[in-house]
């Protein structure tokens, strides 16, 4: 998986999220425009679900997290959170940290985040986050 930071004209919008197929070539994943223009043209960080089946990648600067299905290359949707970056993975759900939002938890069936609670929302989160599981 590939997530690209475009520096061009603003105002040009291209697709951020790519999968390297078995021949080598980079195929970029479509999302709705809309979507598309809500990551900033920045894409901070990428992540595979244990299972291998679903992508996250999230914008900071479009506070963003977006989902698509790997094997169809279908766009699941989007998740708002304020600077969020890092997503860590278990099958089907993703862990998502931000830099001054705390952490929460997504999946592909819920349209929104959930907290996680505890002590995990009172630190700072940097760009990534790594599953130790």
């Amino acid at each position: 998986m590939v997530g690209c930071q475009f520096k061009g004209d603003p105002l040009n919008i291209v697709q951020l999220v790519g999968i390297l197929v078995p021949d080598g070539e980079t195929v970029l994943l479509n999302m709705p425009e809309d979507d598309l223009v809500s990551m900033a043209n920045y894409v901070g960080s990428v992540s595979l679900d244990r299972s291998g089946v679903i992508i996250a990648a999230t914008s900071p600067r479009g506070n963003v997290v977006a989902l698509w299905d790997r094997a169809s290359r279908r766009y699941l949707g989007r998740r708002r959170m304020p600077d969020v970056c890092g997503p860590a993975r278990d099958s089907g759900t993703f862990l998502v940290t931000s830099g001054n939002a705390g952490v929460k938890l997504t999946t592909v069936e819920r349209r929104t985040l959930e907290r996680v609670g505890g002590d995990l929302d009172r630190w700072v989160w940097d760009n990534h986050a790594l599953s130790l599981a």
